[in-house]
């Protein structure tokens, strides 16, 4: 139940603003983010890695590329999928093809994968993909979030995510990651009479509605935050905060680089 935030053109000063947290069991190994050097032949990637599968679920590099993506709620199809979301993250970032040539290839091969919701982005657009509509927008400037469901739901977490980013993008506030990681270490529940109605017991969905996400009891949490800034000047401070079982701060990778502008 990952949770993905992010502004585009909204703050003249500030073209490239988002924040994810990533929600998983902690028995599945990955590794911290890092740039990949020369193990998939781009050493301009940086991303955490899932050693299970080899993937990443979001990821950037110098050039201005940058992916991310979530799972959908399984349904009786996904039992026949065989490749990992991971490797499409991946495969947009280390590749050529531009977000939008990039979605249109796979769009004939869904079946290979469980349902997502896939953000790609570079210098010059951004696109969502939802696996489940077989969807391809091209996105205008604006604030947007995503969890497990379509872009910007109702969902409570979705909702108090974009509406926290909104007012941290449209203030005087000089951005920077570590405002990004506050935000997101939100632990608030929702009401039960705004929980969305799944298949999901309503006691589990209610953990599930918190921006960071604590289930001690399924060992399954929130592992890590990353959130990133880019400048109208194109400097990009990256940071990925990971956490324990409980909850607590571990371990921080701050990374800062530069490209060309993003703005038009």
């Amino acid at each position: 139940m990952c949770l993905i935030t992010f502004a585009y053109r909204v703050n003249d000063k500030y073209p490239l603003v988002l924040s994810a947290n990533r929600d998983e069991f902690f028995s599945r190994k990955s590794r911290e983010a890092q740039f990949w050097k020369d193990e998939v032949g781009c050493s301009n990637l940086l991303a955490g890695k899932d050693l299970e599968a080899g993937g990443t679920w979001i990821g950037v590099t110098k050039g201005g590329k940058f992916a991310a993506i979530t799972n959908l709620r399984s349904n009786s199809e996904d039992d026949q999928a065989s490749l990992s979301r991971g490797a499409l993250t991946l495969e947009y970032l280390i590749g050529k093809e531009s977000p939008l040539n990039f979605a249109k290839t796979i769009v004939g091969n869904l079946s290979s994968f469980r349902g997502f919701n896939l953000l790609l982005g570079d210098k010059q657009e951004i696109v969502f993909m939802n696996s489940k509509e077989k969807s391809i927008l091209s996105l205008e400037p604006g604030v947007y979030a995503f969890s497990n469901n379509t872009l910007n739901s109702n969902y409570p977490k979705v909702v108090k995510g974009k509406d926290k980013l909104a007012k941290l993008v449209n203030t005087e506030t000089e951005l920077n990651p570590d405002l990004l990681i506050d935000m997101m270490r939100d632990r608030t529940t929702a009401a039960d009479n705004s929980l969305p109605r799944t298949i999901l017991s309503k006691a589990l969905e209610k953990k599930l509605s918190a921006i960071f996400v604590s289930d001690t009891d399924r060992n399954y949490g929130t592992l890590c935050t990353t959130a990133f800034v880019t400048n109208s000047s194109g400097k990009t401070q990256f940071i990925e905060q990971n956490y324990d079982e409980l909850g607590c701060p571990t371990r921080s990778h701050y990374f800062e680089y530069s490209q060309p502008s993003i703005t038009n």
